[in-house]
């Protein structure tokens, strides 16, 4: 091993462990503020609900507008939350009531908190509406 090429190497890699994760600790975890620039998608207000978001209208869908999503009492806050209870989506029935943001994005970075209240509860969300990250309560 030529040791001109590894320290280098080793040194970059120790300021990636040691430095990076302290560089950007302040904008991630639970009740993390938005970062300058940041667009707020829900706020936990029904205003915002309606001004940002929309049904999306898939195969599955059975809802009709207004989202019939309730805002609700946060339970570990002072705040208020979203509780997804559309009565079309009884059963867990795909796609019967899922939102979509109206404007469509590109590049984004996304921070979510979701809360699963119910055992055995399922979340989640989609991607460019193509991958998803799923919350399940397992």
């Amino acid at each position: 091993m030529n040791l001109s090429h590894a320290t280098p190497r080793r040194l970059l890699f120790l300021f990636a462990i040691i430095l990076l994760p302290r560089l950007t600790r302040a904008d991630v975890g639970v009740g993390a503020k938005p970062v300058e620039g940041a667009e707020l998608l829900l706020d936990g207000s029904r205003e915002m609900l309606d001004a940002k978001w929309t049904y999306w209208e898939g195969p599955g869908f059975a809802s009709t507008l207004p989202i019939k999503w309730k805002v609700v009492d946060d339970p570990f806050s002072s705040g208020k939350c979203i509780q997804t209870d559309d009565p079309a989506a009884a059963g867990g029935k795909f796609g019967a009531a899922d939102i979509v943001t109206k404007q469509q994005y590109r590049d984004f970075r996304l921070h979510v908190e979701l809360l699963i209240m119910n055992p055995g509860g399922n979340s989640g969300v989609y991607l460019q509406n193509r991958h998803e990250i799923q919350v399940l309560d397992g």
